[in-house]
């Protein structure tokens, strides 16, 4: 019988919010956009496609979204 679920919703068990948008801002810089931590907070939650692509829309640039997500390390 299951006693319990235990759901690690991202920010519940661990606040991975920094480390994401970090390596978010690294890639922008790798496209010669600079922005900032404040530029994601509209975003934040509403799933990675529309974490990266909400900042790239407001700076007016393309990003191809499945590239850069599958620019992390297996198993990431």
């Amino acid at each position: 019988m299951i006693k319990g679920v235990l759901f690690d919703m991202d920010g519940v068990l661990v606040d991975s919010e920094h480390f994401i948008c970090k390596a978010a801002i690294m890639m922008f810089r790798e496209l010669g956009i600079t922005v900032s931590p404040e530029d994601f907070q509209p975003f934040v939650g509403m799933g990675e496609n529309r974490y990266i692509g909400g900042v790239a829309e407001r700076h007016g640039i393309n990003v191809d979204i499945e590239q850069v997500k599958a620019r992390r390390l297996p198993g990431c």
